[in-house]
This record gives structure tokens, sequence and C-alpha cells, in this order.
């Protein structure tokens, strides 16, 4: 292992003995070590590191992860993964960090988050990968093959990663509302006749509760008024919203109360609803 070409990461030990027994999540492993090194780097790893290349026991620590800057980090830590794991491990395994991997991918368009919500998304897939092991323990024992519908967890409707988009998109919009803020009520507008006068604070809109009971659903997810809208929705993607709660797409239908709240208060429907 520690010289295939299908290893891409810093080689250590302690990597190798939990990626073995597949130890992620609260066994201490993560997809973070498995950033990608390039022979440079790796080559410059040998010389320098101290560690026993031969001690695989399970006392030997894990290295400290480097903090992951973006989501860029992750996609590579899993690329490398994908790669070491179509090397040496069986089917089931391949194809769950497989899925994991194009996961990411809709990740990435979807949400390109700061260092430390990332840290939070990172979670979020070490503990899919936990779940697995965790599976496939079971498996050994009783002959079924849960492991294999593990993978199903890797979607936007897994309740545990939309509590961590929903704190990611929250944190984004409070970030924005305070860039955005009005100036306090002590700065004054300078008129043209030299008079000063306060400048006024917008009241926040709440949606009404008939608007929101009306709104179409898919899925058992409510439509995202802002996709309805002309001024469309900060996510670009025709499926997933910048908010786990809501799903975009077309409805058939839009009731009255909808359609009178998206033209007065949203810039109008977008044009595949006016026609």
């Amino acid at each position: 292992m520690i010289s295939s070409r299908a290893t891409k990461f810093q080689p250590h030990p302690a990597i190798f003995v939990r990626i073995y027994a597949i130890e992620f999540g609260a066994r201490g492993l993560s997809v973070l070590p498995f950033q990608r090194k390039d022979f440079a780097a790796r080559r410059e790893w040998y010389t320098k590191s101290s560690v026993n290349l031969n001690n695989f026991t399970p006392s030997v620590h894990l290295p400290k992860a480097e903090r992951p800057r973006s989501i860029a980090d992750v996609s590579s830590a899993l690329t490398v993964l994908h790669v070491f794991t179509e090397k040496f491990f069986d089917q089931s395994t391949r194809r769950l960090v497989g899925a994991a991997r194009e996961f990411d991918e809709n990740l990435c368009s979807f949400c390109q988050s700061a260092a430390q919500d990332v840290e939070s998304l990172v979670f979020w897939f070490d503990r899919v990968f936990e779940d697995y092991r965790t599976a496939a323990v079971s498996d050994a024992r009783t002959g079924a093959s849960s492991r294999t519908e593990v993978k199903l967890t890797l979607s936007f409707r897994d309740p545990e990663l939309q509590s961590v988009v929903y704190v990611i998109q929250s944190e984004r919009v409070l970030s924005l509302t305070l860039s955005q803020r009005p100036r306090p009520a002590n700065d004054t507008l300078h008129l043209a006749n030299g008079n000063r006068r306060h400048e006024p604070a917008r009241a926040a809109r709440k949606t009404p509760s008939d608007v929101i009971e009306a709104l179409p659903k898919k899925d058992g997810l409510s439509v995202c008024m802002k996709y309805l809208s002309r001024r469309g929705c900060s996510s670009r993607s025709d499926e997933h919203c910048a908010f786990p709660n809501h799903v975009h797409f077309i409805p058939a239908s839009l009731d009255p109360v909808v359609r009178n709240h998206i033209q007065h208060n949203m810039g109008d429907l977008r044009r595949e609803l006016t026609q």
C-alpha cells in the first residue's frame, strides 16, 4: 500500500491501519488526511519524517490533518480516497466512495462555503463512512447486505445534511443582511435645501401563513418562492434550493394567493408562469 501508485496521500502507518478497518468518525479517521500529495511532497515527507513505517500497531497516532480552506479540499480528498479504494477494497466499498465523490461534485456547484462550514460537511461525510462500517460489521454477522444501502444517505434529503446546509445558509444570509442593513437612525441625509432628516429603517417582512400553506409541494418540500420570482433564487440549480426545506420546480398551477404575493412583493413571477 505504501509504495502503490494508488496511494496519493501522506503514507502514514496510522492512516493505513484505520482505513483498512474503515475507522471513520468516532473511531478517529477523517477524509481530510486523504488530501492529495504530489510526488515531491511525498518524497520530502519520506526524507524528513521520523515515523517508523514498519509500525502498524493501533497505538500509532494519526497525523494532524490540514484544515480545509474550501470544499475543493474535500473534493481532492474524496478523489484520492476513491483512487485508493478502487485498488484495494471490495465492490460495495468502492461504490460507496465513488458515490460520495460524485455527490461532492453536486455540493461544489451548490455550496461554496467558508472553511468553518466545510468542516461541518467533512463531519457529515465521516459519519456516512462510519455508518457504512457499522452496517458492514452487522452484515458480517447476519449475512445481510445493509451496507449497500448506506450510499442512499448521500442525498440532499438526508436529515443530517439538511441540518448542516441550513446552518451554513442561515449564517450566509445573516452575514449578507448585516452587510446591507441601513445606517443607524442618528445618521442623517443631506437634502438639497440643507435640511436634515433621519433615514428610516425597513421593517422586516414575514410571509403570511396562508401563502405558506398554499405553496405547491414536491416530495414533501415546499417550492421556493424566489425560484418562482423573476429575481430568482441564489441557488442556480433547477432542483436544489439554497435552503434545505424548499425545492426548485415549476408547478403545474399556482394558487392566486401565492401568485399575488410574488407579484407584489418579489418583483413579479418568472416568465414561465406569466405565459
